[in-house]
């Protein structure tokens, strides 16, 4: 006759081997944590007497996963990732990989999981991981990355047979789609926070100077041009700091600049890779800037030693040239109140270069800006960046006062190329002024010239 407290799920083991037992009228279950009767700790636990045999189940289970594997599944998780760490510092993996690792498993594994035997973690182990960042509102970035972190110490610990036979924590169908399940979560929460980027969150070209003074103090004698180059091409911080003089392309028509690799942060300086999203493009810069990277190719080339031809050559010996890059940028920041990061630079380029002329910027063609940024869909560079414009309808109203061109329309290849700004880009504008940016009269061929404005915003 079958005891009903021990379920119809498990076999009755002879009672004095039974690590589990339900005592106290089914009120508390007695275990060995070791799976093994009389050895280690006896735990006690509260439990109700409807439910008590079915967690005398799982507790079953658990225990006895332990008997008879090897002495590194008893070890708990946290001694494994100290091994993993002393592996790969050992093998000559890149210390920021390593750094990355510490710092994911430093931060985002509850001390629950980190304290657990390997042979005792189970699927809800995993899952207080991967909850732990949505209630933190991580981003996607950090949850895939901890993801790999995580990935990257089970392939270890299973290699060196702290897990024998056992899945860890639970099967890789059911650890990843908890992984999906947040990167879902922190996708909607960013949708549902994201806003267009317009000139009034960007800052302003005094904003930008001010900054550019006070990066030239942190990084003498380049911190200035790194500053303005940004604001001028809307080039990201690590393909800046890759780029060398091969790449600028300078005539007496248009200023253009191939960005073909970024800063490989995996590897030590001058260690390179694709762009971001593996796609490489060509990028304007602002005729007003010219002078800018001009000044730059010239230092590259006669620049000698490990760093000639390279555009922004690192001020000391370094391994991490993007990570310093970052500091000195914050630092620079700090000391002069400019309130943006330095990718915002970025986002005034684009939010300037899209802007109509009356509104302060130079009304290039969208299609072009998203090619000369990189972004492989229009609707990225549409969505954070096109604003409805104060006005427009009185606007477009002036500008269709006469009838278009007889014939057909102007094709695209008789367009100017939008890197020069010309008074065709301009049109007919005298002295154009708005609340937040007053130009120059523009002179047939000049440049409109933009002194003021203000701003704040995200990432792309």
């Amino acid at each position: 006759m079958s005891d009903p407290a021990w379920g119809p799920s498990t076999a009755r083991p002879p009672r004095g081997s039974d690590p589990v037992r339900i005592v106290a009228g089914g009120r508390r279950i007695a275990y060995w944590e070791s799976g093994i009767v009389g050895a280690g700790r006896r735990v006690f636990e509260r439990t109700r007497p409807e439910l008590a045999a079915l967690r005398a189940d799982a507790l079953r289970a658990q225990v006895l996963r332990g008997r008879g594997l090897g002495p590194l599944s008893q070890a708990p998780l946290v001694e494994v990732m100290r091994a993993l760490v002393a592996h790969l510092t050992d093998s000559g993996a890149p210390e920021s990989s390593v750094k990355q690792y510490r710092s994911n498993w430093n931060k985002w594994v509850p001390e629950e999981v980190r304290e657990t035997r390997c042979c005792d973690l189970e699927w809800r182990h995993w899952t207080s991981i991967f909850d732990g960042l949505s209630r933190q509102q991580a981003s996607v970035g950090t949850i895939r990355s901890v993801a790999r972190t995580m990935g990257t110490l089970l392939k270890f610990a299973v290699a060196r047979g702290y897990f024998d036979d056992i899945e860890p924590f639970t099967t890789p169908s059911r650890r990843a789609a908890t992984v999906s399940e947040a990167v879902t979560s922190a996708r909607k929460r960013t949708d549902a926070r994201r806003t267009t980027v317009g000139l009034a969150q960007c800052p302003t070209r005094e904003d930008v100077e001010r900054f550019a003074a006070a990066l030239e103090t942190f990084y003498p004698g380049y911190g200035e041009r790194l500053a303005l180059l940004a604001y001028a091409t809307g080039m990201r911080i690590g393909e800046l700091l890759a780029l060398r003089v091969e790449a600028v392309h300078l005539t007496a028509t248009r200023a253009t600049v191939d960005v073909n690799v970024q800063l490989d942060r995996a590897r030590a300086w001058p260690a390179t890779k694709l762009p971001k999203g593996g796609h490489t493009r060509t990028t304007i810069v602002w005729r007003a800037y010219r002078h800018v990277i001009e000044s730059l190719a010239e230092d590259a080339v006669v620049r000698e030693g490990p760093t000639e031809g390279v555009l922004f050559p690192p001020p000391r010996p370094v391994t991490d040239w993007a990570q310093l890059a970052g500091s000195l940028a914050c630092a620079a920041a700090e000391s002069c109140g400019f309130e943006w990061r330095l990718h915002w630079l970025r986002h005034a380029w684009a939010s300037v270069s899209l802007a109509p002329v009356t509104a302060g910027g130079y009304g290039l063609d969208p299609a072009s800006v998203q090619v000369w940024l990189g972004h492989r869909k229009m609707s990225t560079t549409l969505d954070y960046y096109v604003n409805r414009q104060h006005g427009d309808e009185e606007t477009a109203y002036a500008a269709t006062v006469r009838k278009p061109p007889p014939g057909s329309s102007v094709a695209a290849g008789d367009v100017a190329m939008s890197g020069d700004i010309t008074a065709q880009h301009v049109g007919a504008v005298s002295a154009v002024r708005s609340p937040q940016l007053v130009l120059t009269d523009v002179v047939a061929g000049s440049d409109p010239v933009v002194t003021s404005a203000v701003g704040e915003m995200s990432d792309e």
